[in-house]
């Protein structure tokens, strides 16, 4: 008996102890977008103070600032409220505490994706009526029933000689009424005229104003509703104020540390180990080719829930992206290292936007390099591609179910089947789940085209986890795809035609392989090395040639 109540208290003190370690964890602010909320609940805060302290001093008063969505701009927007408020007691410990004065400055706070964009014109005009009436009334100002930009002007104008301080205007998702509509064009460009009537109160407001900070996902939209502000400063690329959201490499272990280790823990890795796999899977989001971010969600929601898995659906629907991807029948391989200058997203036609821009913008493509041209006046050339394996699982998922109708939450445990078959070479069960997803495209979208069939056949196979590079470029040619397992390596060759047999077309790919021994750079891998030839016969018939190369391994 005695021994046993030694030991139960022992064990009670070793469940205390690690009970206070636990409680000694601060919470992650996951979804949180209010800056005084995570401070007073001393959840986790990535202090973004430092490039908050340089965007304030420097003198830039007209700033415009765009990232893709769930990045952080929203939690940005609330920092900068409650700093120009002077609520200097919720920034103790950072890094701005004792850099400035924390001088106080009405601020106008506009979030439009607080239920203000609506789909409708009519009440996106209705919202931020009753918005402007609002925030006249927090000033105890008579309201004014005329134009939306009439009242604007008013309330800027009334609350600077109230209250004898320049007015702080922190707007946020501007573009939300517009990127929300892009299929439907029509309500899009009334919503847009909407919004420049708006903001063109902003008009010879300049003594009035302390900043202007507006944000949102687009810059076509930009052009039009900002014409009037010509001194309205895009700092989207410039590097001083790449960090301004997001999280850096550094940021990780240094405010994370305890999430780290738990995770560590679960699945068995060691530090290094760790941090390599949420890299390859959360990193390397730029707008400089340098700097490389992670997205504060997908990572906060990765440390949460314990699991290295895909977020990005999470965080909405590209619905016009994939219906513009599909209408412009474009090769989705040719996503990866676009090259582009990135110039024509200021365009002011919504019905033919550039879609390489609009992929930019939304955060499923990032700048990878930077490239100045000798030619003066030309710009910089960007290269793009996939920031991460989460944002191309994400695109391959929504296109890969956009083509064959099936739900994307269920396109990649479909497939886990094809996974095995290629590990055991059962090519019987991989042509027939082939089969089965081809067969599912309805007519309207098939497109007699090899290139069409390239990119489903190579997102279906990079969604199973594969390493896999397509149209690799080696001294005697392209090959068509190269899968990389564990033990395994495949050579693949694709052939397409509407007329010829699919044994011709099977042995055209295979000669290729051969003839142009693509294989040869992978001898040295020790793997066992595999040629597989895939013939689509239009889309009634396709086929497998599958061969070994001798002594591959």
């Amino acid at each position: 008996m005695v021994l046993q109540f030694l030991l139960d208290s022992v064990f009670k003190e070793i469940a205390y102890f690690y009970k206070k370690e636990e409680n000694t964890m601060k919470g992650l602010p996951l979804g949180r977008q209010d800056f005084k909320g995570i401070i007073e609940s001393d959840l986790v805060y990535v202090d973004k103070t430092p490039e908050i302290h340089t965007l304030i001093s420097s003198p830039i008063k007209y700033i415009f600032f765009l990232r893709p969505r769930r990045f952080g701009k929203s939690l940005l927007i609330s920092t900068l409220k409650y700093f120009f408020q002077g609520e200097k007691e919720l920034f103790k410990g950072l890094h701005i505490e004792d850099k400035y004065d924390f001088e106080v400055h009405p601020v106008i706070h506009i979030d439009f994706s607080d239920g203000i964009a609506n789909y409708s014109p009519e009440i996106l005009r209705e919202n931020i009526d009753a918005f402007l009436k609002q925030e006249a009334q927090k000033y105890e100002l008579e309201t004014v029933s005329t134009s939306l930009s009439s009242q604007f002007s008013y309330l800027i104008k009334h609350i600077f000689e109230k209250t004898g301080k320049q007015v702080v205007i922190l707007i946020d998702e501007y573009d939300k009424a517009i990127t929300d509509n892009l299929t439907k064009t029509e309500i899009a460009n009334q919503n847009r005229e909407v919004l420049r009537e708006f903001f063109s109160g902003l008009k010879n407001a300049d003594q009035y104003l302390r900043m202007l900070f507006i944000t949102g996902i687009s810059r076509f939209a930009k052009v039009s509703i900002f014409s009037m502000l010509n001194n309205l400063m895009d700092i989207s690329l410039l590097p001083e104020f790449h960090n301004l959201v997001g999280f850096k490499p550094d940021d990780i272990e240094k405010y994370f540390e305890d999430y780290l280790t738990l995770m560590q823990k679960d699945f068995g890795l060691n530090r290094e180990e760790l941090l390599t796999q949420i890299q390859w899977m959360y990193n390397g989001y730029s707008w400089d080719g340098m700097q490389r971010l992670y997205n504060p969600y997908s990572l906060t929601s990765a440390f949460y829930r314990k699991e290295l898995e895909n977020y990005w659906f999470e965080s909405g629907t590209p619905t016009f992206l994939i219906q513009m991807i599909r209408e412009r029948k474009i090769f989705i391989p040719d996503l990866e290292r676009q090259k582009h200058l990135l110039k024509t997203g200021g365009s002011q036609d919504l019905s033919n936007l550039d879609i390489i821009s609009l992929l930019f913008q939304t955060g499923y493509l990032t700048i990878t390099q930077v490239r100045r041209p000798k030619q003066i006046g030309v710009g910089k050339q960007y290269e793009l591609n996939y920031p991460n394996e989460e944002v191309r699982r994400s695109m391959f998922s929504y296109l890969l179910s956009d083509n064959t109708h099936i739900p994307t939450g269920k396109v990649i445990p479909q497939y886990l089947e094809m996974q095995e078959a290629l590990e055991i070479q059962d090519l019987k069960t991989f042509l027939k789940i082939l089969k089965a997803t081809f067969s599912k495209i309805p007519a309207r979208l098939h497109l007699k085209a090899e290139a069409y069939y390239h990119s489903l056949f190579y997102m279906l196979l990079h969604l199973l986890g594969n390493r896999i590079q397509l149209e690799e470029e080696q001294a005697i040619g392209r090959v068509d795809a190269i899968i990389e397992l564990e033990d395994l390596i495949y050579i693949i060759e694709f052939k397409y035609s509407e007329n010829k047999k699919i044994e011709i077309l099977l042995e055209e790919a295979m000669n290729q392989i051969k003839e142009k021994k693509y294989y040869e750079p992978y001898l040295a891998e020790g793997k066992k090395i595999l040629l597989l030839a895939v013939g689509f016969l239009g889309k009634e018939e396709i086929d497998l040639r599958l061969e070994e190369i001798p002594n591959s391994k």
